[in-house]
């Protein structure tokens, strides 16, 4: 659940597109058109949000969430909640992070360059496309890619 302050309101996604945009394992009872609104923690995730385990420290939020989809390992499923369906990943934090950009995507930068007050090293390179804002300090010996 994205602060509104900073972000706009998310659109829907179906559970089909959000298994092929986490590279996730869809359970073959799952519905894949039910669609969910947008990505949460364990801990205050609803039925229309999705989340994801991956750290053992948070095997009690595990059992007690009530996400609609839950993003795991195999090695974990038979501790999450049976209200929730399982998306099953190799590497559940990477898959979380493509949904939760699929929901809120990264701003295109519109006018790439480097704003006053920010500071680049000498030797830094920035790629092509590259924006750094204000109060930015990019280091020595630093390289950012493309955009």
């Amino acid at each position: 659940m994205a602060d509104p302050r900073f972000f706009s309101a998310p659109s829907p996604i179906r559970l089909s597109e959000l298994a092929k945009i986490a590279n996730a394992t869809l359970p073959a009872d799952a519905d894949p058109d039910r669609s969910f609104n947008d990505v949460a923690p364990l801990d205050s995730a609803g039925p229309e949000h999705v989340s994801f385990f991956e750290n053992r420290k948070y095997l009690g939020a595990l059992a007690e969430t009530s996400a609609g989809a839950i993003i795991l390992a195999e090695t974990v499923r038979e501790r999450a909640p049976n209200s929730a369906i399982l998306l099953i990943s190799d590497d559940p934090y990477r898959a979380y992070a493509r949904v939760a950009n699929a929901f809120h995507p990264v701003a295109r930068v519109e006018t790439p360059g480097v704003a006053a007050g920010s500071y680049v090293a000498d030797d830094a390179v920035l790629g092509t496309g590259c924006q750094v804002d204000a109060g930015a300090v990019i280091s020595l010996g630093a390289r950012l890619g493309s955009g």
